[in-house]
């Protein structure tokens, strides 16, 4: 009871936030702004874990899930959940006709980060937040170094793919990559195959990502793009970054923002012991990196 409380409340200042955003830039259209455009878009169907402790009867994994795009250009390429993306704007839609409500908007996606590969040129930058305090992470590009796995093939998406692994920012992965698609590219960081990655997981399987859809778009009416405001996002390393999001709590950060909260009753849980709302926002939240 006391996690579900706690979550809860983690959701409502997410939602709380976004909806903040939303409401003081009428025009966040107009800050979007097109970087490339749009060759490629891959569709990832993806499960991933945020608290590693959460599991079921047999002891598997409870996954978050979301429906990943990489939106691959000329030069520039974009990883991000389609899932956010989409409740974001039917948020937005909502608070035009001045329906505040979650209602109708679906589920958050487990991922909230967006990562452009070689934007800047020869960089690769992640946006992520902590309750609500923006940050951008970015480092120079890099390139995983591969094994491939001799006689181990697959089909997907109707193209023969071949298996390569490799350890990569603190984890083991394995992928399958398709030389018919002659794309430097795939999920997340993963790159530096002869080809698209289009099914890649950790060996711990705590990151999933699986390729449902490939369409090519040949950059009619669809842009890459990117918000102005990311520019003014606190700039950090992804190093710190974890080590910030490991100690951070709901109420620490929000205070940091000069965001100040009014507690007024404590409240039961299930054991009946007492406690109260600000002692729950204070507590940190289950955090599982991609990168370690």
């Amino acid at each position: 009871m006391k996690k579900f409380l706690l979550a809860s409340v983690c959701a409502c200042i997410a939602f709380n936030a976004g909806a903040q955003r939303i409401i003081s830039g009428d025009n966040i259209e107009e800050k979007q702004i097109a970087i490339d455009k749009v060759l490629y878009r891959i569709t990832y169907q993806t499960q991933s874990v945020n608290n590693t402790e959460n599991v079921d009867s047999t002891g598997a994994y409870l996954y978050g899930k979301d429906e990943m795009r990489l939106d691959v250009g000329d030069k520039v390429s974009k990883f991000y959940s389609y899932t956010n993306f989409r409740r974001d704007s039917l948020m937005k839609e909502n608070f035009k006709r001045g329906d505040f409500s979650a209602k109708g908007i679906g589920k958050s996606g487990n991922l909230k980060w967006v990562l452009y590969k070689n934007y800047p040129e020869g960089k690769t930058v992640v946006f992520d937040d902590i309750f609500g305090d923006n940050f951008r992470i970015e480092e120079n590009s890099e390139q995983p170094t591969w094994d491939i796995v001799p006689d181990s093939t697959a089909t997907i998406l109707g193209y023969p793919c071949q298996m390569a692994r490799t350890t990569f920012k603190g984890r083991t992965w394995t992928a399958w990559y398709t030389e018919d698609i002659p794309l430097d590219n795939g999920p997340w960081k993963l790159c530096g195959l002869p080809g698209l990655i289009l099914r890649a997981h950790d060996a711990e399987r705590q990151f999933i990502f699986n390729g449902t859809g490939m369409q090519p778009m040949n950059g009619k009416n669809v842009g890459i793009t990117y918000n102005v405001d990311y520019d003014k996002y606190e700039k950090t390393d992804m190093k710190e970054f974890v080590e910030i999001r490991r100690k951070s709590t709901p109420l620490g950060s929000l205070e940091a923002q000069g965001i100040k909260i009014k507690f007024d009753n404590d409240m039961v849980d299930v054991n009946g012991k007492e406690t109260s709302m600000k002692k729950l926002l204070n507590e940190r939240t289950p955090y599982n990196p991609i990168e370690r």
